[in-house]
């Protein structure tokens, strides 16, 4: 995920910043930076469909949520 690698780019940034005063703080936040840049390189996304998930109610034609055993506008019980 692209977020995960800005943070590990900001962490390693904040890193060199502050080498000159601290030498464990560095290490830890560098670390930590590539740490996050290699994990945001490996995350997917599962997909882009949106949750809920929205259809038609075959009885009334109005859109409720996919799933639903009823509709909640006409009541009638939805067919799989």
């Amino acid at each position: 995920m692209e977020n995960l690698s800005i943070l590990g780019l900001i962490f390693i940034v904040l890193g060199l910043i502050l080498a000159p005063f601290t030498v464990y703080t560095t290490l830890i936040l560098v670390l930590m930076g590539f740490l996050l840049l290699i994990a945001g390189q490996r995350t997917y996304r599962l997909s882009n469909v949106p949750y809920p998930m929205f259809m038609p109610c075959a009885a009334c034609g109005k859109q409720m949520e996919a799933g639903k055993p009823v509709c909640p506008h006409c009541q009638q019980p939805v067919s799989p």
